[in-house]
């Protein structure tokens, strides 16, 4: 039987849930306002507002492999590299640097064990790379920004034309209505 005592250990998790939700909840704002930035800088095929062309290149191989494209579409499809790079225009500098360093970094790594920049490897060995880097702040926020880009709704800049939504299966509707006199049956379930 577990106690229902507040520990150390559930404080601390609580804390931390609670922390992540309020970034998040004071973040939408600024995300939605980027991803109308992001759809419009894909769709005019703009130049990158944060990111290099070497980092942007770079950020995009990375979300490549994250969601790949197979007989699906994959983050390149869903224009997740605009909504990135405009999360990043509108978020506080130090995020930006992650993003900005860690890409600088896995294409010196890259070159560093391959003679090449990392958008040049193999797949695999573009994987074999990621691996080794899958618990540092770069890899985990990226991995967040593209799940972001590829699943938020399209007028937040990816999710372009629908391709995320499309290999969840989830349907765009406005409303969802239960068949009419549905709660009335309920409610005669129920007495009777």
């Amino acid at each position: 039987m577990e106690s229902k005592q507040l520990t150390r250990r559930r404080f601390m998790q609580a804390s931390s849930n609670m922390v992540g939700c309020a970034w998040l909840t004071l973040s939408l704002p600024a995300i939605g306002a980027a991803g109308q930035e992001a759809m419009a800088a894909k769709n005019n095929s703009a130049a990158y507002r944060v990111l290099s062309p070497a980092q942007a290149l770079a950020v995009d191989a990375v979300a490549a492999q994250i969601i790949p494209t197979d007989d699906s579409p994959g983050a390149r499809e869903a224009g997740v590299i605009y909504f990135i790079d405009n999360v990043l225009q509108n978020e506080q500098a130090h995020i930006a640097d992650i993003i900005k360093d860690g890409a600088q970094a896995l294409d010196a790594h890259a070159q560093s064990l391959h003679g090449k920049v990392f958008i040049a490897l193999a797949s695999d060995q573009q994987i074999h790379l990621l691996q080794s880097i899958e618990e540092t702040p770069f890899f985990e926020l990226l991995r967040f920004l593209t799940l972001c880009g590829m699943f938020a709704n399209p007028s937040y800049g990816g999710n372009q034309n629908k391709v995320g939504w499309d290999l969840l299966g989830f349907k765009d509707q406005g409303y969802w209505q239960a068949p009419f006199g549905y709660y009335d049956a309920q409610v005669l379930k129920i007495k009777g």
